[in-house]
């Protein structure tokens, strides 16, 4: 090895290297040495090796533009990756459209970083992965009303809401079932949250709309009544009002929530069916002054008739919108009735009047005196509207006026040596104990308290406090 001397590389005053040619010639030599340059080469590289940290290959997951591991192999990675949508695709309603940008990058990396496993990358895809579904939406014009998984789905969801209201009676033909909005069904990417079942598509379309609207408590009204008018329940109306029971006594001007469930789409159907009917027979009444008033005898019973009708019935959502008539045949012609009824008057003796009694309302019969049944019906039931006045039947003196259990709020008067009358299941009352009232006088209004269904009047005669058959007093 050769050295140098420093007089030999520097001058004594610049720090400008001067080459002698015995430097030159020293320099020569060395060059021509090869084992020098493999020393300093190694020298070199030891050193460098102690600075420059050791790397591996290794595999870079790359999903949506982000690092989100390092794995041995890229097909270990493709292979966790096909098999995170497998696996995701199982719990879906439809076919995923999948939203990932998923590549893999050959990569060097520090010899002590960490790779991870392909179960390890299984799961963590299986978390990050996003998509959409093709599905079918159900659309009136611009209005998406549900998301279904596919067309055959959402068609048998639609004609399984249209079968519900067909017909089933014996004697009925289909002519059309539509639905009154016309849907479309529309192929959409769907998210997984918004594509329900076909159960719950049928439920949704048929009862899915809460309409609410409020009622306002009126003469005559009650829990049932007002239950029967909106097509609810009692127990609808009670858990829409809190604070009130179904033995609620309803005040007036009360006000009730009504919540009603509304379809979505509305079914029209349109059907031919055949009925038969039977024809009322007439009444033909005799006077007969040999009975007493308010006595019949049938002399010929009625008999009904019959005929056969073909209808044209338009339904919406099972309720009667028409009914044409296309035939009618008789099949039978009714048979009148025949009845005597008598005309002969039993008057009690009674004070302060003048004669018969006068009716205290006009209206039908619909229950008459005496045995209905097992109960002994103790007056008569003369029909009307809640509301209408009712009239004293004779001259006398009011003795109750108040509430009387199942005859509701009632009304009585004394006419006069042992004659009394009895007017029951009043809505209002128009007069009080003590007022003395004369023939023909309005004292109250037909109503429906009490024990009682429908408005009418009952309607009592009493002599001696006992009742008496009121036809036979009424003029």
């Amino acid at each position: 090895m050769y050295s140098f001397k420093k007089e030999e590389v520097l001058a004594p005053d610049s720090k400008i290297p001067i080459c002698s040619q015995t430097v030159k010639a020293k320099l020569r030599r060395a060059v021509k040495q090869p084992i020098l340059w493999v020393v300093l080469l190694l020298l070199v590289a030891g050193v460098a090796a102690m600075f420059v940290p050791q790397s591996k290959p290794a595999v870079a997951v790359i999903l949506d533009d982000k690092q989100i591991a390092l794995v041995p192999e890229a097909a270990m990675a493709e292979a966790a990756f096909s098999q995170a949508k497998v696996d995701v695709r199982k719990y879906l309603a439809g076919e995923p459209v999948w939203q990932n940008n998923f590549e893999v990058k050959s990569v060097q990396v520090p010899e002590d970083s960490d790779l991870i496993s392909q179960d390890e990358l299984y799961a963590m895809l299986k978390r990050e992965l996003s998509f959409e579904l093709m599905a079918t939406a159900i659309q009136l014009g611009e209005e998406r009303l549900l998301v279904l998984q596919d067309k055959d789905v959402a068609e048998g969801v639609l004609e399984r809401v249209k079968n519900q209201f067909l017909p089933d009676e014996e004697g009925t033909k289909v002519e059309s079932v539509v639905f009154e909005q016309k849907p479309e069904l529309t192929p959409v990417e769907g998210r997984q949250g918004e594509v329900v079942g076909a159960a719950e598509a049928f439920n949704l379309l048929t009862t899915g709309n809460k309409v609410i609207k409020t009622h306002i408590v009126k003469e005559g009204d009650s829990l049932w009544t007002i239950a029967r008018a909106n097509d609810l329940d009692i127990a609808d109306i009670v858990q829409a009002n809190p604070g009130i029971t179904e033995g609620t006594r309803l005040k007036l001007g009360m006000e009730l929530k009504l919540i009603k469930a509304e379809p979505m789409l509305d079914v029209v159907v349109t059907y031919k069916a055949e009925e038969k009917e039977k024809t009322p027979y007439a009444v033909e009444v005799n006077k007969d002054d040999n009975l007493w008033r308010g006595q019949e005898r049938v002399q010929q019973s009625g008999q009904y008739g019959e005929k056969e009708m073909l209808y044209r019935i338009v339904q919406r959502n099972g309720h009667e919108l028409s009914k044409e008539v296309l035939e009618e045949k008789v099949i039978k012609d009714p048979r009148k009735k025949i009845v005597k009824r008598g005309t002969k008057v039993m008057v009690a003796s009674r004070g302060g009047g003048n004669g018969e009694l006068a009716w205290p309302l006009r209206g039908v019969i619909t229950s008459g005196y005496g045995y209905r049944g097992s109960e002994y019906h103790t007056g008569i039931d003369i029909d009307g509207q809640t509301g209408d006045p009712v009239y004293a039947a004779e001259a006398g003196t009011v003795m109750f006026a108040g509430w009387n259990g199942s005859y509701g709020y009632m009304v009585t008067i004394d006419h006069g040596d042992g004659l009394q009358t009895r007017y029951a299941h009043n809505s209002k009352l128009l007069v009080k104990v003590g007022d003395k009232v004369s023939r023909g006088d309005p004292i109250s209004q037909v109503g429906s308290t009490g024990r009682s269904t429908g408005s009418h009047l009952h309607f009592e005669v009493l002599v001696n406090g006992e009742t008496r058959t009121p036809m036979r007093y009424l003029n």
